[in-house]
């Protein structure tokens, strides 16, 4: 920094704390214990499938009444890639 630009900086200094110094910490804190609560009930609560996975209700057509799982049969089509 420049010399003139640091003294200027020092010889205005701060009077009192302003907003940020005195309720910075607590306001920051009760906005992220909103936002976890907040997006906590969204995610319980509005009754979103979270893309399970589908390993065991996956049948396909004309395997309904088969003896061999369906997950056996899903095998088959895997590629060696």
């Amino acid at each position: 920094m420049f010399p003139e630009a640091r003294k200027a900086r020092n010889r205005l200094g701060k009077p009192a704390p302003d907003f940020h110094d005195k309720y910075g910490n607590a306001v920051l804190a009760s906005g992220a214990t909103f936002s976890i609560a907040v997006w906590a009930y969204i995610a319980t609560q509005i009754g979103i499938e979270w893309n399970l996975s589908p390993v065991g209700r996956v049948i396909l057509k004309g395997m309904e009444g088969s003896v061999i799982p369906a997950g056996i049969i899903m095998n088959c089509f895997k590629t060696n890639s």
